[in-house]
């Protein structure tokens, strides 16, 4: 039997929007020549208001020969208030990051909670 390194990790943080665009909630930096399952749980609420979201989801992706890291389809499953909110995955040189988009005029408190599952063969 080979020995292989498998490295979960767990981390979390939150961000508040004010508007529509596009923010950040965390990143993580994929090593070179490893393959990942991430699995995020992102949570909203809207300051003064009853609306609030939950998202659930998970991407496979790699990285190789130094290069930045790629994902496949973003699964997972939406419940929300308001539709224009959002959660997602995005790339940002060798980064991968949990994002959130807000509403215009809303203060939105987010919740992210990354678990992310490395493989790097030894």
């Amino acid at each position: 039997m080979a020995l292989t390194k498998l490295t979960p990790h767990r981390i979390s943080a939150t961000v508040q929007t004010t508007n529509a665009t596009q923010t950040t909630v965390l990143s993580y930096t994929i090593p070179d020549e490893t393959t990942f399952l991430a699995r995020a749980i992102v949570l909203a609420m809207r300051q003064s208001s009853t609306s609030c979201a939950g998202y659930r989801r998970e991407v496979w992706g790699k990285r190789q020969s130094a290069g930045a890291p790629t994902i496949g389809a973003i699964v997972g499953d939406t419940w929300e208030d308001v539709a224009s909110w959002d959660a997602t995955y995005t790339i940002s040189g060798n980064d991968l990051r949990v994002s959130v988009t807000g509403a215009a005029g809303s203060t939105i408190d987010w919740l992210a909670t990354l678990e992310l599952y490395l493989y790097t063969p030894i």
